[in-house]
């Protein structure tokens, strides 16, 4: 009953689906003559209403729900500080993404961002029942939230606002924090190499089909993407700092940095077998860290100078060879041995977890691969009209999918699906790009939730950023 009432309040009006029809109908029709793209104003259209399914107005507050149809039908914090960028910031939605950051940033407890919110009428600081307080990256992702809307806001006082939840998250992560669960205390810290450790099912990657402590992914240890976040974080607060006048709090967090991200590259970078050099997804933990995983386009998405230029370009042609689709990035490798090529979202739990991030596509991942790729495309001279042609070529599957489907959206995963070969023998210095090796035919299936935020939000993020549809406004 309460999901007939959920369906119910978020089911569109018969004038807005009949005006979504007519929209897809005309884009589908391009999309046949392999035109899409002369009809930016209407792809834009078609995801900023996409987005807009996503947000809810409840209790006075901006929320940002993970999914809007099947399930996921409530706010997680990961999600939303991931999606929030692409699905408010794109769209000109400041004044929300700002309250949606607000309302996390009251339940900040112990450097920790609550991951899940689900009834705080009695939380207190001294007790904070009601918030779930289960992730590493959350918190992470969080402070890149609040990077993004002050940056595309140009609300400097709201910075200010946040730098004391900002100042927590991060020394807390320096000198410890973490949260019970499962009958334990699971740490999260920084170990002396000024890396930060984290706990096995704390990342996105937290599939435990039978709850009992049994993660099918476990990546204990030093996290990739955990520490690539972590550089990242650390240099926006330097310049924070910098910009609120303290100087020698700046001076520390750079000094830091400095020391992550030479231990960073002295610890996760390696040469695979066959491979052309990639970054270890774990270091000291999880058995399997040696895993080629997508985590590691975080490190040039958002660390910027993290990794040289030679290392930023390896990582993308060892992501392009081994984790791309035309519908998003496989989350392991199609060499490896536990590859899961298909994902059936008819399966039970104890069935399909097994593939949830053993393999199966995501789209929410073109997103850093979009800002890796367009970064090492760049450093290799290529002109801004021709990254843009290459990146219409990535985001096309899925927004061909968007027109073909009656939701006119996009869902949560994708089978991994059988190589393809042209992506396998790719090159970065292939002239042709990526245009002719995506245009093959792909037997993925979609699966999942039909309505993912992530995947509309970084889809959306990655064609307003990079100039492929118009900003909102323009």
């Amino acid at each position: 009953m309460l999901l007939l009432l959920v369906w119910a309040q978020s089911a569109p009006s018969a004038r807005a689906m009949e005006g979504e029809g007519s929209l897809r109908e005309r884009l589908r029709g391009l999309a046949r003559e392999g035109r899409l793209w002369e009809d930016p104003r209407g792809l834009r259209e078609l995801l900023f209403q996409a987005a807009d399914g996503f947000v809810r107005h409840e209790g006075g507050g901006v929320q940002i729900w993970a999914a809007d149809r099947d399930w996921f039908l409530e706010e997680w914090g990961r999600d939303t500080f991931i999606a929030l960028p692409g699905l408010l910031l794109s769209t000109g939605r400041y004044a929300e993404a700002k309250a949606n950051i607000r309302g996390f940033a009251r339940y900040e407890h112990q450097g920790l961002i609550p991951n899940r919110i689900a009834d705080v009428s009695t939380w207190t600081p001294q007790n904070p029942q009601g918030a779930e307080y289960n992730t590493s990256d959350g918190p992470m992702w969080f402070v890149q939230a609040v990077r993004r809307t002050a940056e595309a806001s140009g609300d400097e006082a709201f910075e200010a606002e946040m730098a004391p939840v900002l100042r927590r998250i991060m020394e807390r992560s320096r000198t410890g924090t973490g949260y019970r669960r499962y009958n334990r205390f699971n740490r999260i810290y920084m170990d002396s190499d000024g890396l930060v450790v984290t706990p096995a099912q704390s990342t996105w990657m937290d599939a435990d089909p039978d709850g009992l402590d049994r993660p099918v992914t476990p990546r204990n240890g030093k996290a990739v993407e955990i520490n690539a976040l972590w550089y990242a974080n650390l240099r926006y607060l330097a310049d924070l700092e910098r910009r609120l006048g303290r100087q020698k709090d700046a001076a520390t967090c750079d000094a830091l940095a400095d020391r992550v991200r030479d231990s960073f590259n002295r610890r996760f970078w390696f040469q695979p077998s066959g491979g052309c050099g990639a970054l270890r997804d774990v270091v000291d933990g999880d058995p399997h860290g040696d895993d080629i995983r997508p985590n590691m386009l975080v490190a040039i998405s958002v660390g910027e100078d993290l990794l040289p230029p030679e290392r930023q370009k390896a990582v993308v042609l060892t992501a392009t060879r081994e984790l791309l689709t035309p519908y998003g990035m496989r989350t392991l490798s199609c060499r490896s041995p536990r590859y899961c090529e298909r994902y059936d979202t008819s399966q039970p739990p104890i069935v399909k977890d097994q593939a949830y991030h053993q393999g199966t596509a995501w789209p929410w991942l073109l997103g850093p691969y979009a800002d890796a790729l367009v970064s090492v495309r760049r450093q290799q001279g290529w002109p801004e009209a021709r990254i843009q042609a290459e990146l219409r070529a990535l985001l096309q599957p899925l927004l061909e999918y968007m027109v073909a489907h009656l939701q006119g959206t996009i869902p949560e995963v994708f089978d991994g699906g059988r190589p393809l070969q042209a992506l396998q023998r790719f090159s970065m210095d292939d002239r042709a790009g990526l245009t002719a090796a995506l245009a093959a035919p792909s037997d993925q299936v979609g699966g999942g939730t039909r309505s993912q935020a992530w995947s509309v939000g970084e889809v959306l993020r990655v064609a307003v950023r990079y100039g492929l549809v118009a900003a909102a406004g323009d």
